[in-house]
């Protein structure tokens, strides 16, 4: 007999599933050629779950995996921004809402976020699920809305509201969403670094109370009903 996978395997196994299935999926472009998204392995069994917004084209041709180690400059700032809250990159999975492009530049402004979105929904609540994440965060307000098509019995998560809820964690379940910016050089315009860097620090302290086994004092950003 073969003995049980261990957590980190399983998940590893189930996201090359995950993969086969974006690259079969035909709902948005068709039977157009596309780029569809394949996810890097984490080193240990993972506790986070980074969820953003659409791959960047040039990842995807490379055929290279979302994840950390990606090289373009959101993907290089968000890994710094992890490393600064002390969240380990090796329990780190990354997703997004859209998990693939097509291969023409034209069919891809034919058809809007608001397809693309509902379209990989279900994708995204795979993700959720195979990975079983304690912190989940949502970068930008298409990642909040293809967590709320994923999962629209959870009052919570339907209650999020972007940027509204920038620092703030909900409980739902065991997992604590923690909404974020993007933390691409375009979003910087809009957040701009030394505010990102802040939010990091607060969901810094979310990771450190998970860690500990949830020992101590509630951090401020997680609003828990009386």
């Amino acid at each position: 007999m073969r003995p049980p996978l261990d957590r980190r395997e399983l998940v590893r196994k189930e996201l090359a599933r995950l993969e086969a299935e974006i690259a079969l999926c035909d709902r948005c472009y068709g039977h157009e050629p596309r780029l569809p998204a394949r996810f890097e392995r984490p080193g240990l069994p993972p506790r986070v779950l980074i969820i953003g917004e659409r791959p960047p084209r040039a990842v995807l041709s490379a055929q290279g995996r979302i994840g950390p180690s990606c090289r373009d400059g959101g993907t290089r700032f968000l890994t710094t921004m992890l490393r600064e809250a002390g969240i380990p990159v090796e329990e780190t999975v990354c997703g997004a809402a859209a998990l693939c492009r097509p291969a023409s530049r034209a069919l891809e402004k034919v058809v809007p976020p608001s397809v693309w979105s509902r379209e990989c929904a279900s994708f995204v609540a795979q993700l959720v699920r195979l990975t079983e994440p304690r912190l989940l965060v949502p970068l930008g307000h298409r990642a909040l809305r293809a967590l709320k098509i994923a999962f629209p019995q959870e009052d919570s998560i339907r209650q999020l509201r972007f940027p509204a809820m920038i620092g703030r964690t909900v409980q739902v379940g065991s997992v604590l969403v923690h909404p974020l910016y993007h933390t691409t050089v375009r979003a910087r315009v809009t957040r701009p670094e030394r505010e990102q860097r802040r939010d990091w620090r607060r969901v810094g302290r979310v990771w450190e109370w998970l860690a500990s086994g949830e020992r101590g004092p509630l951090p401020r950003s997680l609003a828990r009903p009386p």
